[in-house]
């Protein structure tokens, strides 16, 4: 495979360079039913290559092809919208690509069969007896060598924007006809259609955070082309809610940031509460957990009566963690090894669709506006902590807390 690999060096924003490359491939690829074009580029320059690649014709118009391009798809709604349509010049709908690595993790790809290939799965998730949601993506990492692209982007742009919306479609999503990516696609917009903020100041429902120095880490401002004035965010929580049956009404807190005490992304659904009998207080809340990364498993914590006893509760967890079987770490794709698989078998289901990448960039622009009209604050927070304070008093105000995903202790993940 090594030996098909070929490298050519130029500079993608000069047209004339193009010139040299066409020259260059006339030799290798010619003639070929197929041609896939993957640009890991910043989005500002996708329309540039595409018009080159179009003046210079490389663009192969009577064979087929695919355009496999990175997220973010944009800087904002209105760029997003201005890139579609120079891209939709040269490409239709069905030979666009849309990457979010985030899609072709192996349990974000299992929510749907999880979710609705188990009865006893599927009767628990309604609000009757969910109480809220979390979705957490917490990086011990900071921007490293991304410094100028990250000022420009920040955490909201970044990862809620796509990644952790993208987990909770999944998440919230009904039934769809089938597995196949157009049903897919098709019920994970309707869940951004009814996602709501609430109508009270930002202050209240949204957290920016943005970290400082602490143990091996440079302040934030201080970071390789970085502005030492920057604002950005590298932290953000907030508090979103859904007008849908069957999650209709129940609270969903996301949370993601840089710089945080522990590498980790997972989906935390905890239960509402419940009494045994009139002789025993609120029993400890039932709690469901995906973890998504580093490793991988589900798990459900329950009450049960502590063998030995008459009647005292204890609190067990019912676990599986896919990657402590030897079997699974070895038979599991990366997550770039599939995106190519998928995209080489014309399967669009771990891409996403150009609606619901518009209708991300409305629901993040409109967030951001409520944001900078409420002026919500930027707080500081030690690099390597949980973030700042203000996040944990989010869900103190509402009687909840953040939930850590830390089972049967780290050792049992780590060995």
């Amino acid at each position: 495979f090594f030996k098909k690999l070929t490298y050519y060096k130029m500079d993608f924003n000069q047209v004339e360079h193009y010139e040299g490359l066409r020259y260059y491939l006339s030799d290798i690829i010619e003639n070929r039913e197929r041609y896939m074009y993957y640009f890991a580029v910043a989005p500002s320059s996708f329309s540039t290559i595409i018009q080159n690649l179009h003046e210079s014709q490389i663009l192969h118009q009577s064979a087929e092809k695919q355009l496999l391009i990175e997220k973010p798809f944009g800087d904002d709604l209105d760029s997003a919208i201005l890139i579609n349509n120079e891209i939709g010049r040269h490409f239709k709908e069905n030979e666009i690509y849309r990457i979010d690595h985030y899609l072709a993790k192996e349990m974000i790809r299992n929510i749907l069969y999880w979710r609705f290939s188990n009865t006893v799965v599927e009767a628990l998730l309604n609000d009757q007896v969910i109480d809220h949601i979390q979705i957490t993506a917490s990086e011990t990492g900071g921007v490293e060598t991304r410094g100028n692209f990250y000022d420009k982007t920040g955490a909201m742009n970044d990862m809620v924007q796509s990644h952790l919306l993208q987990v909770l479609s999944l998440l919230l999503m009904k039934r769809p006809k089938s597995f196949e990516a157009q049903h897919v696609h098709k019920q994970q917009f309707k869940v951004l259609d009814n996602l709501k903020i609430s109508n009270k100041s930002a202050r209240l429902w949204m957290v920016k955070g943005q970290y400082r120095e602490g143990g091996d880490s440079l302040n934030y401002r201080d970071e390789d082309r970085v502005d030492p004035n920057s604002i950005t965010e590298t932290y953000v929580a907030l508090k979103l809610m859904y007008d849908r049956k069957p999650f209709k009404g129940i609270p969903i807190y996301l949370r993601t940031g840089k710089r945080m005490d522990k590498q980790s992304t997972y989906i935390a659904i905890e239960f509402k509460p419940n009494r045994l009998d009139k002789d025993h207080g609120e029993c400890p809340r039932n709690t469901m957990i995906i973890r998504i990364g580093p490793d991988e498993g589900i798990y459900l914590k329950v009450n049960i009566k502590k063998p030995g006893t008459t009647n005292e509760m204890e609190t067990i967890f019912m676990d599986y963690c896919q990657s402590c079987i030897f079997e699974n770490r070895l038979n599991t794709p990366q997550d770039y090894a599939r995106i190519f698989s998928n995209a080489l078998d014309r399967d669009m289901t771990i891409f996403t669709s150009w609606p619901i990448a518009q209708k991300n960039w409305a629901l993040i622009q409109h967030i951001q506006e409520r944001a900078q009209a409420d002026q919500v604050l930027l707080h500081g927070y030690a690099a390597y902590s949980q973030g700042p304070n203000a996040a944990a008093e989010l869900l103190a105000k509402d009687g909840r807390h953040w939930i850590n995903d830390s089972v049967l202790g780290e050792s049992y993940y780590e060995d």
